[in-house]
């Protein structure tokens, strides 16, 4: 990994790659969390969306780097648990187009990119002449060609589509079984995903009019969050939001021109699988976002955000587990003084908010939603204090 004495070096290292691929990046993907998200936040200055992804093996502390991003206020994640490189990220095939990291699971880098794709290697390889001859033979695995080498990093290009890919002796293995259901929590597969020449489909018009509603919506529902949240509406008082429960990535779009970034979470609702897998789509819309199972730990510190917001949340996850861990890992991920916006049922809210009232000592507030006092979908309002219950009991 390159190493930077000062801000001035991250930007002139982001000019120069930048440069060498010499093409349009709109989303990015930092394995490794360069420095903390400096080379991501580099990126972002720059208007590229860019996600900082901490391991937690190798010699750095994974958390510690998510944590120095989260405060640089670049999107991070920690990447899933298990002592090695071998766990799917946990984003989408082909979100990003440009991916920055070392030489490890490439394969998993070449599904998460997009075709045309870029890597950037940074760095002399640790084992010298051996590692880098080891990286050119995976790459010339996957068709990929190289495209720059100079000062200490390499830039290679995915292919835009698989025909005619001949590797000789390492020709690629592609994997099979592309219909079955994508899971997004399991082992990296030893296979690259077969890719066709030509562009992608243009979206069908239905497409394109349920996006234009599902804004319009969204335009309506944060307008209304806004009057009731007064921290949502001050422009500078919050930056990272999460939402955690995303669908089409509606609220992160309403909020596109507000100096806030959104880490759009698709639930997984049983065993990993993504029912209702609209992930991609987030990224189409030039936004970021990732998988999680909100029955497990979400893997980022203790208060990384900001403000989170829920839309049929417990609705969805009311026969999986239990309500009140969902709450408490909320508690655990947001920073004290912010709040949370809830939007579920009536009758599920006032639950939420008995918990968090006596058992939390949360302020919380249930509003009508945009459509009126007659519709059962309500609005929490939620501020989570600064004193939990040890502290208020030692007062006393």
């Amino acid at each position: 990994m390159l190493r930077f004495t000062d801000a001035a070096a991250v930007r002139a290292y982001a000019y120069v790659v930048l440069r060498l691929v010499a093409a349009p990046v709109r989303a990015a993907v930092d394995v490794g969390a360069m420095h903390g998200g400096s080379w991501a936040a580099e990126l972002m200055s720059r208007g590229v969306v860019t996600v900082s992804v901490a391991a937690p093996w190798g010699a750095s502390d994974g958390a510690a780097l998510v944590e120095l991003a989260l405060e640089r206020g670049v999107p991070a994640v920690l990447a899933a648990a298990g002592g090695a490189p071998s766990r799917r990220l946990p984003f989408p095939a082909g979100a990003f187009d440009m991916a920055h990291c070392g030489g490890r699971f490439l394969m998993e880098i070449d599904r998460v990119l997009r075709p045309g794709g870029y890597w950037v290697h940074s760095g002399a390889p640790a084992n010298g002449t051996h590692e880098r001859a080891a990286i050119e033979a995976a790459a010339a695995s996957m068709c990929w060609r190289s495209v720059a080498d100079q000062n200490g990093f390499t830039v290679w290009q995915k292919p835009v589509g698989h025909v005619g890919c001949d590797a000789g002796e390492n020709s690629p293995r592609f994997c099979a079984g592309q219909n079955k259901k994508f899971k997004w929590d399991s082992d990296v597969e030893p296979c690259i995903t077969p890719i066709q020449e030509g562009a992608a489909p243009p979206r069908e018009a239905s497409a394109a009019e349920a996006l234009r509603r599902d804004s319009e919506t969204w335009t309506r529902r944060v307008a209304r969050y806004k009057a009731v949240a007064t921290q949502l509406g001050q422009k500078g008082r919050l930056r990272n939001l999460l939402d955690m429960n995303a669908r089409r990535g509606g609220f992160a779009a309403a909020l596109a021109d507000d100096p806030v970034w959104v880490m759009s979470v698709v639930p997984a609702t049983g065993g990993g699988d993504t029912d209702t897998d609209t992930l991609p789509a987030i990224y189409d819309r030039g936004l970021i976002g990732a998988y999680h199972d909100w029955c497990e730990p979400l893997p980022t510190p203790a208060l990384s955000y900001d403000l989170l917001h829920a839309d049929s949340l417990f609705t969805m996850y009311r026969d999986r587990c239990d309500m009140e861990d969902i709450l408490l890992e909320m508690d655990r991920i947001l920073r004290p003084g912010r709040a949370v916006i809830i939007r579920d049922d009536i009758a599920i809210l006032a639950r939420i908010k008995n918990f968090l009232t006596d058992r939390m000592r949360w302020d919380c507030q249930i509003f009508d939603g945009e459509d009126g006092s007659d519709d059962r979908e309500k609005i929490l309002f939620a501020a989570k204090t600064c004193c939990n219950d040890e502290d208020r009991d030692q007062e006393q």
